[in-house]
């Protein structure tokens, strides 16, 4: 389930400052480079209104459109640029995506890392009434992809709120590694980069207590990357996705949203929401990374056509 069409590609080639010196880039932390939507998907939507009236913006706010904050998008921008860093470092054989959520991070991080995280995405929705259909999904993506040496690394990317997701996918593996003899005499290295906001219902002590199910041919570890939103939280046309009969789908669909920045409250018209969203994630992670103390930009590759 990785063949989604994807709308971005990799721009300009960052290092950490840290490990920059006289021009030389030093490997350690790894190379990322700032993600972009392809030229001729830009411009997906237009500013319909400005809302500066604190009396009809409380209608508004309280009405059926989705409310996206700029400074939610440049913090997790930040975070997107941290995440990249950790999945290329952890280098595991079998990176998956467990849909919805992991869709559009996974898909940035794959092209911050140029395509190395190479996802791979698992429909894990409605996981406890579709439990014995995933984890055949998921039996197969581990064979797939099972180096068959003693150490099999493992990595999961995905959102998290009361991370009862998390625990029972890290039961399902537990369960897979023991019923196949192929498995056996590995050891499997498991990692959740797992993004979660601040509401009032988020869990972290569940998702980190996944390390509890341990055991000594099966390590789990639990890397927690907060962010303020995670903004497109179920939000089936912003992330591109339609779950129907238990199949997903790529799906365009138009729409509006009211959008929160330093220019005001505007009210933004989509023909493409995907589109739009990518638009705005890659603009903020591309303006952490250009304005950032933290990097240096040394390379430009958004023209060189083996990428379009």
């Amino acid at each position: 389930m990785s063949d989604f069409t994807f709308t971005m590609a990799p721009s300009g080639q960052f290092v950490s400052k840290f490990g920059y010196s006289a021009g030389i880039a030093n490997t350690e932390p790894p190379v990322i480079w700032n993600p972009g939507v392809f030229d001729h998907l830009r411009n997906s939507y237009k500013i319909v209104d400005y809302e500066r009236n604190l009396t009809r913006l409380g209608d508004t706010l309280t009405g059926h459109y989705q409310v996206v904050n700029q400074t939610d998008l440049d913090s997790y921008g930040e975070v997107l640029a941290k995440l990249a860093h950790d999945v290329k470092n952890n280098a595991a054989h079998l990176n998956l995506g467990p849909l919805r959520g992991a869709f559009r991070p996974c898909s940035i991080v794959d092209v911050m890392t140029r395509n190395q995280a190479g996802y791979q995405f698992l429909n894990y929705t409605r996981h406890i009434d579709r439990e014995a259909e995933i984890r055949e999904d998921l039996s197969q993506l581990l064979v797939h992809h099972d180096p068959e040496e003693e150490v099999f690394r493992i990595q999961i990317t995905d959102t998290a709120i009361g991370g009862h997701g998390a625990e029972h996918l890290a039961s399902m593996l537990s369960l897979i590694k023991a019923d196949h003899s192929r498995h056996a005499h590995q050891k499997w290295e498991v990692i959740f980069n797992l993004l979660h906001d601040t509401r009032q219902n988020t869990n972290t002590g569940k998702m980190r207590a996944i390390v509890g199910k341990n055991t000594p041919g099966l390590h789990f570890k639990i890397q927690l990357h907060e962010v303020p939103s995670l903004i497109m939280e179920d939000y089936d046309g912003g992330l591109g996705l339609k779950f129907e009969g238990g199949e997903v789908r790529p799906c365009s669909e138009p729409g509006n949203f009211v959008f929160i920045s330093n220019n005001g409250i505007a009210l933004v018209q989509s023909e493409d929401l995907k589109i739009t969203f990518d638009e705005l994630f890659t603009q903020s992670v591309t303006d952490g990374l250009v304005t950032s103390p933290a990097y240096q930009q040394v390379g430009d590759i958004w023209n060189q056509s083996s990428l379009k």
